[in-house]
C-alpha cells in the first residue's frame, strides 16, 4: 500500500512537472495548424493588397498618360511643334501654300510637347510607356511588362467645302493600347477601358489647323500720282452701287493679293480686312465689300456727306475665310450728288462725289489716295 501511494504521488509530480515545462504532441499540432492558417491568410491578404495597389498604380499611370496626350494636342505651342516636326502635317502650316485633302487620316506622327520634346513618336509601333509613365521603345502586341502602354494616334482632316482646302477642321484621335505579358497586369485594367473606340483612356480633340497665327499685312488702294486740285475720286450714280477704283497694292511681300480692273484677288486663307472710302456732297452714303459672285457681302453703316457742303468717310470691317483664290471689289452707294447743290456756292462737279483731293505739304497735290482696303492674312 505504501509503495502504491508513493507511485501515485510520483505520477502526479511527473504530470505536474510536464505541464509546467511544455506542451504535449496534440497541443503542438494544434498550434502549428493555427499558425499555418494565419500565415495563409496573411499571404492571401498581402497578395490582395499588392493586386489592389498594382491596379491602382496602373490606373494612375493610364490617367496620367491620357492627360499628357490630351494636353499635347490641345496646347497651341505644343501642337505647333507637332505640325512643324511632321511632313505629313505640312498642309496645316499656315506659312506655306500646301493644300489639305478633305477626309485624310494621317497616322505615324511624332507628338510633341510645349518644350518641343517628343511625348510619343508614333512612327514606330515599339514606342510606348512603362508602368511608371516613362518613355520606352519595346512595346509589343505580344506583351511586355516593362513597356505595356502606348497609343495609336490619327489626325483626321475635313474641309468645309471642296476636296482640298488650306484651313480644315482637325480631329485628333488617340486610342490607348495596353499589352503586358503578365496575366495579373492584364486584369489590372477593366476590359473595355482600353483598345476600343470608346475606351476610358482614349483622347478625342477637335482643334484648328495650327496654333501659329499668320501675320501678313498688305493693302490695296486707289492712288493718283501727279495729282492736281481737280483729281477727283469719281462720280457716283444716285441710288445705285458704284464700283470704287482700286489700282495699287502695297506691302504684299507674301504674294497674297493681286490687283486688276479695279478688283483684287485674295489667295486661299483667312483675312481680317478694313475698307475705307470718302464721299463729298453725296448725302446719306455707305460702302460694301463683296466678292464678284456676291456670296460674301459686308456693308458699312451709313454716313452723311451733306449736299450743302461736306465730306464723309465710310468704313467697313470684315473677316474672310476662303478655300480658293477669290476676287473682291468695293462699291459705294450715294443718295445724292454734288450737282444737287444748287445754291451756287461750292463745288458741284459730279466727279467729286467719291472724294475731293486735299493738299499736302506746301499746298501741293503730288498724290491723292481715296479708297483703301487694308488686310492682314492670319492663316
Amino acid at each position: 500500500m505504501l509503495k502504491r501511494a508513493r507511485n501515485k504521488s510520483l505520477t502526479r509530480r511527473v504530470r505536474v512537472g510536464f505541464s509546467r515545462r511544455g506542451m504535449g504532441l496534440v497541443e503542438i499540432m494544434i498550434t502549428a495548424s493555427i499558425i499555418a492558417v494565419i500565415a495563409l491568410g496573411l499571404a492571401t491578404l498581402f497578395k490582395d493588397v499588392f493586386t489592389v495597389q498594382n491596379r491602382s498604380n496602373l490606373g494612375a499611370t493610364a490617367n496620367q498618360l491620357k492627360n499628357l496626350i490630351e494636353a499635347a494636342i490641345k496646347d497651341g505651342k505644343a501642337w505647333g511643334h507637332t505640325v512643324t516636326a511632321n511632313s505629313s502635317l505640312a498642309c496645316l502650316d499656315n506659312t506655306n501654300a500646301t493644300q489639305c485633302t478633305s477626309g485624310a487620316a494621317i497616322t505615324g506622327i511624332d507628338l510633341k510637347q510645349s518644350d518641343s520634346t517628343t511625348l510619343l513618336d508614333n512612327s514606330s509601333a515599339a514606342n510606348g510607356f512603362t508602368t511608371g509613365g516613362a518613355a520606352c521603345n519595346s512595346w509589343s502586341a505580344g506583351g511586355n511588362n516593362a513597356c505595356p502602354f502606348s497609343y495609336d494616334i490619327t489626325v483626321r482632316l475635313t474641309c468645309m467645302s471642296g476636296a482640298t482646302c488650306k484651313n480644315p477642321n482637325v480631329r485628333v484621335e488617340a486610342v490607348m493600347k495596353f499589352s503586358p505579358l503578365d496575366q495579373e497586369m492584364k486584369s489590372a485594367i477593366a476590359t473595355g477601358a482600353i483598345g476600343s473606340a470608346s475606351g476610358k483612356y482614349n483622347v478625342v480633340v477637335d482643334r484648328g489647323a495650327s496654333n501659329t497665327r499668320r501675320n501678313d499685312p498688305f493693302l490695296v488702294r486707289h492712288r493718283i500720282t501727279g495729282a492736281t486740285s481737280t483729281s477727283f475720286g469719281g462720280a457716283c450714280t444716285v441710288n445705285a452701287w458704284n464700283q470704287r477704283t482700286i489700282n495699287e497694292e502695297v506691302g504684299d511681300t507674301a504674294n497674297n493679293v493681286a490687283v486688276a480692273s479695279n478688283q483684287f484677288t485674295l489667295e486661299a486663307g483667312t483675312y481680317e480686312c478694313r475698307a475705307t472710302a470718302p464721299a463729298f456732297k453725296a448725302g446719306v452714303n455707305k460702302i460694301r465689300f463683296r466678292d464678284t459672285g456676291s456670296t460674301i457681302i459686308q456693308e458699312s453703316a451709313s454716313v452723311i456727306a451733306p449736299v450743302s457742303g461736306g465730306s464723309s468717310i465710310a468704313v467697313v470691317d470684315i473677316n474672310i475665310s476662303i478655300n480658293a483664290a477669290t476676287t473682291f471689289l468695293v462699291e459705294h452707294f450715294c443718295s445724292q450728288a454734288p450737282t444737287n447743290d444748287t445754291d451756287g456756292f461750292g463745288l458741284t462737279n459730279a466727279s467729286a462725289a467719291l472724294g475731293v483731293p486735299s493738299a499736302g505739304t506746301g499746298g501741293t497735290y503730288s498724290e491723292v489716295i481715296y479708297t483703301v482696303v487694308s488686310c492682314v492674312r492670319t492663316s
